[in-house]
């Protein structure tokens, strides 16, 4: 995930990118404030984002445990 902050006056625009974990996906909140009120609401975007559009990301890798023989 990659993400670029904008400054627009008394907002800024948070853009997030998914693409580089091969997934097509981008969104985007406005923040009031300035750089530093966006980036501490960058994993709360993250986090919704990966819970709205869950049918996008590949779940993840099953440890394959063989079975352990019980004595």
């Amino acid at each position: 995930m990659t993400y670029v902050l904008e400054r627009d006056g008394d907002v800024t625009n948070i853009l997030m990118d998914f693409t580089d974990e091969g997934v097509d996906l981008q969104v985007s909140r406005k923040v009031a404030g300035d750089e530093a009120k966006a980036a501490d609401y960058v994993k709360v975007l993250e986090a919704d984002a990966r819970r709205d559009f869950a049918d996008k990301f590949p779940p993840p890798p099953v440890e394959d445990h063989p079975e352990e023989e019980m004595e």
